[in-house]
């Protein structure tokens, strides 16, 4: 029985519990995407919100984050609704990439990812994310990051 987003990360929150000495704690989103209705749903977990990017609109972030899983005992977690129409993409990725810093310690920032999802919006996903990874590469000015660098893109077909 699959169940909801919500409750399944209230559940992790339940078992993951930080203790004072450790704080450890973990991001995430997970969500359910229905390809016959096309309707997903998602939740946070102190993770940075995924960026739809409709066929034709304004991309737009997807919740606020929520809480890391087991840093509160009693953290409560939203869910979020996504109707895609054919062509609509969804992006989630690490903030390795949004707070990747050039050599002047400025942030790549969510802003200019948009701005990137926004132009390659009639790209195939492929050609798309080779850009991407060429302009975090020039921004950064060499390839050894500071952080993990995920992007996953889904497309609604």
């Amino acid at each position: 029985r699959i169940i909801n987003p919500a409750l399944a990360v209230r559940i992790l929150n339940e078992r993951f519990r930080a203790d004072d000495e450790t704080m450890q704690y973990f991001t995430m989103v997970y969500g359910l995407i229905d390809t016959r209705t096309r309707q997903a749903v998602l939740t946070q977990a102190g993770h940075p919100p995924p960026v739809y990017v409709p066929k034709s609109g304004k991309p737009k972030l997807i919740g606020e984050g929520g809480y890391p899983v087991g840093m509160l005992p009693d953290a409560q977690y939203d869910e979020k609704e996504i109707l895609f129409e054919k062509g609509d993409r969804l992006f989630v990725y690490s903030d390795g990439i949004t707070e990747c810093t050039n050599p002047d310690k400025g942030q790549f920032s969510v802003e200019r990812l948009i701005a990137l999802l926004e132009m390659g919006r009639n790209l195939p996903l492929g050609d798309l994310m080779e850009s991407i990874t060429k302009s975090l590469r020039q921004w950064r000015g060499h390839n050894d990051f500071e952080d993990d660098i995920t992007l996953l893109a889904m497309e609604m077909g």
